[in-house]
């Protein structure tokens, strides 16, 4: 499911062109409650707002500093070899929870950020926000996209 999403953000035209590379580390990102998901997926949409409650998120889209963030094996082996160095933007991605995924792409911009895999560093620019909803056989069955601008 990572490499999924993966390659749906790296073929979005947001990042045409542009190098993105992958933190090596799970970072607990904020589930949106998107209200278009309410006549479609139901289910998820439930699931999202219950997620939300129990992390007692704003009810607001509040940016809201991360809860945890650790080293991924998975993460690190699945995208090793990534020429971090060059990477205009960087990818962090959730846990896999309910067969959804949230990633965040930054957009780097090293005026403002010293380590390019710090997530709470990103507090200046861009920043695109994937919701990945899978079926039970690792289908990507929906995705949403959000942008904010962080400053």
């Amino acid at each position: 499911m990572y490499m999924t999403a993966y390659q749906y953000i790296k073929n979005d035209s947001f990042f045409s062109g542009k190098l993105v590379a992958v933190a090596d580390s799970i970072v607990d990102l904020d589930r949106y409650e998107y209200d278009c998901l309410k006549e479609e997926f139901p289910e998820e949409y439930e699931k999202l707002k219950v997620y939300r409650k129990n992390k007692k998120y704003p009810y607001l889209h509040t940016y809201y500093s991360y809860f945890y963030t650790y080293y991924s094996p998975l993460l690190a082996f699945l995208f090793r070899g990534q020429d971090i160095e060059r990477a205009s933007a960087i990818l962090f991605f959730s846990n896999i929870e309910d067969l959804m995924l949230r990633a965040d792409v930054e957009i780097y911009d090293k005026r403002y950020i010293s380590n390019k895999f710090k997530y709470e560093q990103y507090m200046w620019g861009i920043s695109y926000g994937y919701l990945f909803i899978f079926d039970k056989n690792a289908t990507l069955r929906k995705v949403l996209r959000s942008e904010s601008q962080l400053n």
